[in-house]
């Protein structure tokens, strides 16, 4: 979310840098929240369940992201036909767009806060056995990584 302020910031002579360091930030975002998200969207799941599950999952990644990014281009392109004459005006039609991009991304965040904070348990789950196992290397591999 916070990579996308560069880019409402940015005038018709935007530096190239600190739009290079938003789009970092946003990949180094969408990185850091993929795993996390996927995890918990198969977590529930026996071992024969998942690879369907996951399929599902990832069309849905796939069509949800197509349909933000016309959603987005359609926003600009109304803004563009209005207000399209000059530089300045372009600038403009960018500036609405990101901010309104920016708007729509604190909708998540927000309802992020409601999610239960609790992990749970791994003894409740398919007595142990493949998703145990999973979650095991994932909270070890997360361990091995962020050791001090």
């Amino acid at each position: 979310m916070i990579g996308i302020v560069p880019f409402i910031f940015a005038g018709s002579s935007g530096s190239a840098v600190l739009l290079l360091l938003g789009q970092y930030l946003q990949g180094f975002g969408l990185g850091a929240c993929l795993l996390p998200i996927t995890t918990l969207a198969l977590a529930g799941l026996a071992k024969a369940e998942i690879p369907r599950a996951s399929a599902a999952f990832s069309v849905v990644q796939r069509v949800g992201a197509r349909f933000g990014v016309t959603a987005i281009a359609v926003l600009l392109q109304g803004y563009l036909a209005s207000h399209a004459t000059s530089s300045a005006l372009l600038a403009d039609a960018f500036h609405a767009t990101f901010w309104r991009v920016f708007a729509f991304s604190t909708v998540p965040f927000v309802l992020a806060f409601f999610l239960p904070s609790a992990r749970p348990s791994l003894s409740r789950t398919r007595k142990g056995g493949f998703l145990r196992s999973a979650q095991q290397e994932v909270a070890d591999e997360f361990d091995r990584l962020f050791e001090r």
